[in-house]
Parts: C-alpha cells; structure tokens; sequence
C-alpha cells in the first residue's frame, strides 16, 4: 500500500511538471543556422532595421552558409545586395549568382 501511494506521488509530481512546463523552441537548428521563425527576408538587396538588439546573418540557402553576420541595435538600418557577395558566391560557394538563394534572419538578443 505505502509503495503504490509513493509511485502514485511521483507520477504525479512527474505528470504536472511535463503538463505545466513551457514550451520552448531551439533557435538554432542542427545545421547551426537560426530557426525559420527568425527570418525577417529575403532577395537578391535586402534593406532591413532592426525591431531590437541582436544579431543578423544573411545565409545562402542551398549550401547553407552564413555570408554575413552583423551586431545590430534597435533601429539600426543594414542593406544586403547580392553584387557585394558576387565573388564568395560564385568562386567560393560554387554556385552562379542567379541560382543563389538569399535569406536574412534576425536573433534578437534575450
């Protein structure tokens, strides 16, 4: 009787610990690129101001490499074109520019 009631406690204790925990997302996926939640655009010139502090990277999409990081703060303004990156992409990366798939993202700051 005493060992049911114990296990009976710790499913409990257990159940309402899973049942009101948060949820949380990862934001960085396992390729090590930020979550799909985090991107604020996309284009060969991207013009983009930040909603808060945090970091920026303009990522290539089919080889999934970060182009560019950048600090910003609130309200900063940053550009991206593509004509800056001709050469990374294309002698670099491998690929023409006209095939280049480019995404921002945004991670603010916590």
């Amino acid at each position: 009787m005493l060992r049911s009631k114990f296990f009976a406690a710790v499913g409990l204790v257990l159940a309402l610990s899973f049942g009101s925990g948060c949820v949380t997302t990862s934001t960085f996926t396992k390729s090590g690129l930020p979550s799909k939640q985090f991107v604020v655009g996309s284009g060969f010139v991207i013009e983009y101001y930040a909603s808060s502090d945090g970091t920026a990277l303009w990522v290539e999409g089919n080889t999934n490499r970060i182009l560019k990081t950048e600090s910003l703060r609130k309200d900063d303004m940053v550009t991206y074109d593509v004509e800056d990156f001709r050469d990374l992409i294309e002698e670099k990366l491998g690929i023409s520019i006209k095939d280049a798939v480019l995404t921002l993202y945004f991670v603010p700051e916590d």
